[in-house]
């Protein structure tokens, strides 16, 4: 992390979408970040390290063409994140913010770094 600056950093709670229960499933809380390379400005990623014991919940690349919004219009605190993963399935996690404004920051940071890319 010492060669990326933090676009955004906010504690938060990542969930998975279970396609067998159509539930989501929680994966933990944590401190949500948004970091870019500082040598290189297209490369973003997605960090989420759980509560105390500092676990990786999520550590994923950000893809250009993927849309990351909110889960509905009335639920700007749940954001939806697509991610591909090692099997090549689809996988959408959601990482749940306690105010609607960290939500609309978060998404609003990801466009930022989407333009940059």
């Amino acid at each position: 992390e010492e060669d990326e600056t933090p676009l955004f950093t906010q504690r938060s709670k990542l969930m998975l979408f279970n396609a067998e229960t159509k539930a989501y499933d929680s994966k933990g809380v944590g401190e949500m970040k948004l970091l870019q390379r500082k040598d290189d400005k297209s490369k973003v990623r997605l960090l989420c390290r759980s509560d105390g014991m500092g676990n990786i919940l999520l550590n994923t690349s950000l893809v250009k063409s993927f849309t990351y919004a909110p889960l509905t219009d009335e639920n700007e605190n749940l954001i939806k994140i697509p991610i591909v993963e090692a099997d090549g399935k689809l996988a959408t996690y959601v990482v749940k913010f306690k105010q609607k404004a960290d939500g609309r920051q978060f998404a609003k940071s990801i466009e930022n770094a989407k333009k940059e890319m």
